[in-house]
């Protein structure tokens, strides 16, 4: 069993030890501007949490953290770098520092223009600020990299995805964005694995937007198609992994890295 203060070490270790920023960014608008950003989806109450990886700085903290685990967003900045590792219910943090290092050590060893078009994807349980715990989902972007290229900032998401009834499993997917194809991993299985690819770029595409709470009449506005079309799509889809109703495809397609 490990504390939040050992993983913070492990974690320095992980990525090479503090460093100092080479310049100051306007990192709420590369945020905003980043490309990948607008493949996230979130299933349930979430915030975000711009962090320095080099400095241990929290940067920014969205208002939804009250709601999510009862900390308000200046208690996050106060506590700092340390504080994503606090929330993880202690059985998860070994699993979550294993999978952390699996993350890190696959995105640094990409090709400097696709280290900002992955998303990592960690499933473990979180515990809020009244001791209440719960499932959760932390998706990781690279905003920003030094001269080095050196992963610099991350936008996190943390999402309560409680009512998914999940696996209380801790696992790692990693998204590539261009490509739609994902990698997986678990405590158990720490040797990267391809997830195949069974949805087509249009599937994905509505998917994710009934993850947003669209609904067919809406989605068909939104891709200039018939209502007719996205049934028929939303009925291919749910044949494909064997659901019944949308809610149990989408518990599914996010905890398997598909979207």
């Amino acid at each position: 069993m490990i504390d939040s203060n050992l993983a913070l070490e492990q974690f320095l270790e992980i990525i090479g030890g503090r460093k100092t920023p080479i310049r100051e960014d306007n990192y709420p608008l590369l945020f905003h501007q980043h490309p990948v950003l607008k493949n996230i989806s979130c299933i349930g109450p979430c915030f975000f949490i711009i962090a320095d990886l080099y400095t241990l700085e929290t940067i920014k903290v969205s208002e939804g953290s009250t709601q999510v685990i009862g900390y308000h967003p200046e208690e996050i900045k106060e506590i700092g770098g340390n504080f994503t590792f606090q929330i993880v219910h202690p059985e998860d943090l070994p699993a979550c520092m294993q999978l952390l290092k699996v993350a890190w050590e696959f995105v640094a060893q990409l090709p400097t223009d696709l280290k900002h078009t992955h998303i990592c994807n960690f499933y473990y349980r979180v515990i809020k600020k009244n001791g209440t715990v719960i499932k959760a989902q932390l998706q990781v972007v690279n905003v920003e990299k030094d001269l080095d290229e050196n992963i610099l900032v991350t936008a996190n998401f943390i999402t309560d995805i409680t009512h998914l009834s999940l696996s209380s499993e801790v696992k790692l997917t990693i998204v590539d964005t261009n490509t739609n194809t994902c990698l997986s991993a678990t405590a158990l299985q720490t040797n990267l694995y391809k997830v195949p690819p069974i949805l087509t770029k249009r599937e994905v595409e509505i998917l994710r937007m009934f993850i947003k709470g669209y609904s067919s009449r809406k989605i068909a506005e939104e891709l200039v198609i018939s209502y007719y079309t996205v049934r028929t799509h939303r009925k291919n889809i749910l044949e494909k992994f064997g659901k019944k109703n949308t809610a149990e495809l989408v518990s599914y397609a996010l905890y398997n890295g598909l979207i």
